[in-house]
């Protein structure tokens, strides 16, 4: 009998040791819970926006929701990186003010690898934080100098990390000259 017992113990043991081991997926995690394996690389890109000049309150695409928050974000369909994108403006008698957008993936694990930032007239402030089950994982700040115009890429250097929860914002500094649109376009992602 306790052979018999030993040997139904031996099975579950395997059963539960091969369950654990499924083959990889786009959200299996490593050991450590944080850092992504098998991933694949998308660019939400706004493609499919219109309306110029409307209101952005959220967008989806290949699985990804970018939802408006701090800030009056709206479509810009005639400038991009390529076009359209996201900006948000201020005028020139209005002091310092951010737009924020948060991103999510259905439920499921990705990681961030880039985005593009745009200013007109101003270098760009901005804060990148990632959350894992609501405990921030890593946060990026810093400020890209002025663009004159032209979009450019912050890249993350913990691009593997696991996360849930993304949060992109910018700085539209004051100019004591003229109105100033920033916004951002191509927000590359893992999953």
């Amino acid at each position: 009998m306790f052979r018999a017992i030993r040997g139904i113990g031996l099975l579950a043991i395997t059963v539960v040791f091969l369950a654990g081991c499924g083959g990889s997926d786009s959200n299996d995690v490593n050991n450590n819970g944080m850092t992504l394996t098998g991933t694949t690389m998308v660019t939400i890109a706004f493609g499919d926006l219109s309306g110029n000049g409307s209101q952005f309150i959220e967008y989806d695409e290949l699985g990804f929701r970018v939802s408006s928050g701090i800030g009056s974000w709206e479509v810009m369909e005639s400038y991009g990186n390529p076009a359209p994108a996201i900006i948000f403006m201020r005028e020139a008698d209005e002091p310092d003010f951010q737009g924020e957008v948060e991103i999510t993936s259905n439920g499921s694990f990705f990681s961030f690898n880039s985005v593009d930032l745009y200013s007109s007239i101003t270098p760009i402030p901005y804060t990148i934080k990632g959350f894992r089950d609501s405990e921030l994982v890593f946060t990026l700040s810093d400020s890209v100098p002025n663009t004159f115009g032209k979009y450019i890429k912050v890249e993350n250097p913990e691009a593997a990390d696991a996360i849930d929860t993304l949060t992109i914002r910018i700085s539209n500094p004051a100019t004591p000259c003229c109105s100033n649109p920033v916004g951002l376009d191509n927000i590359v992602v893992s999953h």
